[in-house]
């Protein structure tokens, strides 16, 4: 199984990425967040283990790990399309690269995979949907929203396709 480990949005961010995601769906995009279980939020990394227990090792050590961290403020770069996506990106700050770089140690010690590499080459971001080509969305015309918030939820996620998130496993408050 694949999993996420993610950024929980709060409930107004969520509902106005799911809002963009519709619009962006009426305009070709390929599935909308907020149905089917596709929890809008903001990828930390995906990854798979290689046995339940592993898995369970990385829910343990990242419970430790985020119960030292404070809630903090993440704030909005814009909109973007790249190769179909279609998104709103943040800031990449020294609190969430922490939170990225903590994450990327545990995987490692605990026989887990990264299986993406969102914040390798990208910024943090809310994924509203993909084209299958760069469709005909003009991203002036999106409505401007502010996504910034604060960041004071990190949950495990099962992985869905295009890197949506099909089911919340677990859920951490940052204190």
């Amino acid at each position: 199984m694949k999993y996420n480990i993610a950024i929980s949005l709060p409930d107004d961010v969520r509902d106005r990425a799911i809002e963009m995601s519709t619009l962006v769906a009426k305009n070709g995009g390929i599935f909308v967040l907020g149905t089917q279980n596709n929890f809008p939020h903001i990828t930390i990394a995906h990854f798979e283990c290689s046995s339940a227990k592993d898995f369970d090792n990385v829910v343990q050590e990242l419970e430790v790990e985020l119960s030292n961290i404070q809630p903090f403020d993440i704030s909005q770069s814009g909109y973007r399309i790249n190769s179909g996506w279609v998104d709103t990106s943040f800031k990449l700050d020294e609190n969430i690269l922490s939170i990225y770089e903590a994450v990327l140690k545990i995987l490692k010690r605990n026989n887990c995979t990264k299986t993406s590499d969102d914040w390798d080459n990208n910024l943090p971001h809310i994924t509203f949907s993909k084209f299958d080509s760069n469709g005909d969305l003009n991203i002036e015309t999106l409505p401007k929203h502010d996504f910034s918030f604060i960041v004071d939820r990190i949950g495990v996620f099962e992985l869905g396709d295009y890197g949506t998130n099909k089911k919340l496993l677990k859920e951490f408050s940052l204190r």
